[in-house]
């Protein structure tokens, strides 16, 4: 079973080497680019800005779209596949990024980078607005990483803190 680490890796590389993806940040990368993907320095029209300086050929953008999906879906699947991680809710941090804390080891925060919430949401808001497929991994305290890794399989558990 490929771990969440390997997937990652797998995944970047995939999207590194993706036909017909490049990167200009002038005039003269984006003629070489257009060339590097097999199209003439004039066709412009025949690309489309992904954003952040990226460009891809328009012909392949359905392959581009179905890698993500698909980078999602196995994910999704590799989260389930490894251990699951206990988390309950413990508040939103100076980000707006509601912290979860696991149970079993009670210094490792998770939470969503998806969803931001004022600092005094509640946490029925909260949970109603985060699920457990979008949590990362923050760090060992309150507030730390503002961007989150990907991690295991993670299961809310709806307890007080006081009983945990």
């Amino acid at each position: 079973m490929e771990s969440m680490n390997e997937l990652k890796k797998r995944h970047q590389d995939e999207v590194n080497n993706f036909e017909g993806l490049f990167f200009a940040f002038s005039d003269k990368q984006l003629r070489e680019g257009l060339v590097r993907v097999g199209l003439e320095e004039t066709d412009v029209k025949k690309i489309v800005s992904i954003g952040a300086g990226g460009f891809l050929r328009k012909d392949v953008g359905d392959s581009f779209h179905d890698m993500f999906v698909r980078h999602t879906k196995e994910a999704k699947e590799c989260r389930k596949a490894n251990k699951q991680i206990k988390i309950k809710y413990v508040g939103v941090d100076y980000w707006g990024k509601a912290n979860f804390r696991t149970i079993e080891k009670p210094y490792r925060f998770y939470g969503s980078v998806h969803v931001l919430f004022s600092d005094d949401a509640p946490e029925s808001e909260v949970l109603a607005e985060v699920d457990e497929d979008s949590m990362c991994y923050f760090g060992r305290s309150f507030g730390c990483e503002p961007e989150g890794t990907l991690t295991g399989n993670i299961k809310i558990v709806k307890q007080s803190l006081a009983t945990v």
